[in-house]
């Protein structure tokens, strides 16, 4: 299945902006998976970032332009970028339209990422993008950081303004039975997390997981 790429930089500042890592894949994947992503911009403030759509415009949370004081740059492939307005959607904040416009002072040479409108997101392989937290499936978010890491998933379900996924631990192992047969080892499942690549996996998320908002377009199923 192809995999598409929609608007789902992770805007928030705290730890619904994270990349959670599988534990038993290597940190260096998820930094490969996302070079050369340079519209996911770094807002250059303790947290949050945005996503250029446009040559001179970008989309990212009304929350996080709060933070911003004018005159402020923000960061595109490590070229420093002046604003030039804030436009924010009225009234946004966490949780209800909390969306806002930025333009920049002048277009960069960098492809924006194309708004997604279609309405047929459930059951696509999905690119999540991001930077800020890190940590693993095991750990949770643990570290502040802003490297760029990205992971592959699969949108499990769509509601109004946001997508779904799930992020499941490791499943049982196999309960081994007599048997007259000769005994075969059976290697045990791979746990699920966000991950550049493996088969999907399919359990229960924690609970501690469940209804973590991702930001508008950003829950899925984790595809590894």
């Amino acid at each position: 299945m192809k995999t598409t790429i929609l608007v789902l930089v992770l805007f928030c500042a705290a730890d619904a902006g994270a990349i959670i890592r599988r534990h038993d894949r290597a940190d260096a994947r998820y930094r490969e998976l996302a070079r050369g992503h340079d519209a996911v911009v770094d807002m250059n403030l303790p947290g949050g970032a945005g996503t250029l759509i446009a040559p001179d415009w970008l989309l990212t949370a009304a929350h996080v332009v709060a933070l911003i004081k004018m005159p402020h740059d923000v960061i595109i492939a490590g070229e420093r970028i002046a604003i030039r307005r804030i436009v924010a959607h009225p009234g946004g904040q966490v949780g209800r339209d909390d969306l806002a416009l930025v333009q920049l002072a002048k277009p960069v040479e960098v492809t924006p990422v194309a708004l997604y409108s279609a309405r047929d997101e459930e059951g696509k392989d999905i690119l999540l993008v991001g930077r800020g937290f890190s940590g693993t499936g095991e750990t949770g978010p643990t570290e502040r950081e802003r490297i760029l890491r990205a992971a592959t998933n699969r949108v499990d379900r769509i509601a109004p303004n946001w997508l779904r996924f799930r992020f499941a631990p490791r499943p049982p192992a196999p309960t081994s039975k007599a048997s007259a047969a000769p005994a075969t080892a059976v290697a045990p499942p791979s746990s699920a997390a966000s991950s550049p690549a493996s088969a999907p996996a399919r359990t229960t998320a924690p609970p501690e997981r469940r209804g973590l908002r991702r930001r508008r377009v950003l829950r899925a199923r984790l595809q590894l």
